[in-house]
Formats: structure tokens, C-alpha cells, sequence
């Protein structure tokens, strides 16, 4: 927090309304606005979706290797396959734009002029293994 003030050239409490959003995996964010209203983004769909390629791809690559590599039935089942991988990722892509509006939707609605966004996944410390 000291290095944002020293950044910003003020002190936090000067800025009118603050939120904070936590980006995680299970719920896509989790923001918390200064004057303690609330919201939790759910990501359920976009697991579920993420579940659905996985289990289409584990179909798709047990029929591919029953077929010799670069006949015509392999080039077919391969072409399906990454035409399903491409259409799911648009979704999925679509899912995380709808989750980030509703973020900037909710905050807009709180007046908030100012968000920290907190990815544990980026700031998670690394080295904790033993080293031989």
C-alpha cells in the first residue's frame, strides 16, 4: 500500500470511493467497495465449459489414434476437434468478458474512482521447496 501512495503523490484516504477485486478461479472476483457494499463474481460456467473441452478432447484423441496419422478420416476427426477446441475458447473468452463487466458494472453503480486488483495466482512466492 505505501508504494501505491508513493506513486499516486497522495494518501488513499483522499480518494473518494475505493474497491478492491480479488480475481480467483472458483469465484472470477470477489469485490469489496469502501463503503462496505459487496460482490462475488461466480466462474461456474466457465468450469463447466473448461470440463466439457476436456472431456470432448479425451473422446476425440482416443478415436484419432485408432487412425493412421494423415489419412483422410485422421485429417476429418482432426479438423472437428480443433473446430470444437476454437468454438469453446470463444466462449469461454465471452464468459470472462461478461464477468469483468459485471465487475466494472457493480463498481460504476458504487461510484468507486478507484480499483486494486489483488491475482494471487501473479503474487504467490515461489522457492518454498527444498533445494538439494
Amino acid at each position: 500500500m505505501e508504494d501505491v501512495e508513493k506513486i499516486e503523490g497522495k494518501s488513499l484516504n483522499q480518494a473518494k470511493n475505493t474497491a478492491t477485486v480479488d480475481l480467483g478461479k472458483i469465484h472470477l472476483g470477489a469485490v469489496v467497495v469502501k463503503n462496505r457494499e459487496s460482490a462475488i463474481i461466480f466462474g461456474r460456467g466457465i468450469r463447466n465449459e473448461k470440463r466439457e473441452l476436456n472431456k470432448f478432447l479425451r473422446i476425440m484423441s482416443k478415436k484419432i489414434s485408432r487412425y493412421k496419422k494423415h489419412s483422410k478420416r485422421f485429417k476429418k476427426l482432426k479438423i472437428a476437434k480443433n473446430r470444437y477446441r476454437n468454438k469453446l475458447k470463444r466462449k469461454i473468452k465471452d464468459l470472462r468478458h461478461k464477468a469483468t463487466r459485471q465487475i466494472v458494472n457493480f463498481c460504476v453503480l458504487n461510484g468507486v474512482n478507484k480499483i486494486f486488483v489483488w491475482n494471487s495466482n501473479r503474487n504467490r512466492k515461489e522457492g518454498y521447496r527444498k533445494k538439494t
